[in-house]
């Protein structure tokens, strides 16, 4: 290690520089400084700590690409710095943009309590703050439990249009126009916004809402289908 005082005459201060530090080994160092201006003369012990290098926090459960888990969800990580608080991210998306909830904790575990959508893919990661350090953890997916007696649909059996909308959207029924729909629109934080059923055809308006990319939940007495709209 090597220090470096750089002195300031305009406010009669000094900074002390320190470089090399990496090459250090984790742990609790003195350092002593002594100041004189030719007159008269102090001596200062600095005392620094270096902390060990922060290694990825190890994500437990639920495991990576696991599939059926129940809501509500308990995820599980193994803490491996000394953390001082924890922040799980949950997203539709593996790039943390579509429907993120963060939620801080100091424990290595969190339950959430309120619902997620089922039958749906969700990714999640744990960001790590130690008393210097920040660090972000491998990201893992998985996927909800499917509600019981329901089966997805084929895609074909309901169309979308117009896709990408600026304010209305319309689901038709192609394969069986008698079947009842029941929609649940789901904005791209995750929220559902909207819900609105009927039969053939049912208009959707997304005009007081932003431009963003939403889910359509379409269920049926034969099955459930998910469908995305683009807004404008």
């Amino acid at each position: 290690m090597q220090a470096e005082i750089v002195a300031n005459t305009e406010s009669q201060s000094a900074a002390i520089q320190l470089l090399n530090l990496d090459r250090l080994a984790a742990g609790t160092y003195t350092i002593l400084v002594a100041l004189s201006d030719g007159q008269f003369s102090n001596t200062k012990r600095i005392t620094i700590q270096k902390i060990p290098p922060t290694t990825p926090t190890r994500l437990l459960l639920p495991k990576n690409e696991a599939e059926n888990i129940a809501v509500p969800a308990n995820f599980q990580w193994q803490d491996t710095n000394n953390a001082a608080t924890f922040q799980l991210e949950l997203a539709l998306d593996s790039t943390f943009t579509k429907g993120l909830s963060t939620y801080t904790t100091n424990l290595n575990s969190y339950t959430k309590r309120d619902s997620l959508l089922q039958d749906t893919t969700y990714f999640w990661r744990v960001i790590t703050q130690s008393t210097c350090d920040t660090d972000t953890s491998v990201v893992f997916q998985f996927s909800t439990e499917r509600p019981v007696g329901i089966q997805t649909l084929p895609n074909s059996y309901f169309s979308v249009h117009p896709n990408p909308t600026i304010s209305q959207v319309q689901v038709a029924a192609v394969e069986n126009k008698l079947l009842r729909m029941e929609v649940n629109v789901i904005a791209p934080d995750g929220r559902r916004i909207k819900q609105e059923a009927g039969y053939e055809i049912v208009t959707i308006d997304l005009s007081n809402y932003p431009s963003g990319i939403y889910l359509l939940q379409i269920i049926t007495s034969e099955g459930m289908l998910w469908k995305k709209v683009l807004l404008e």
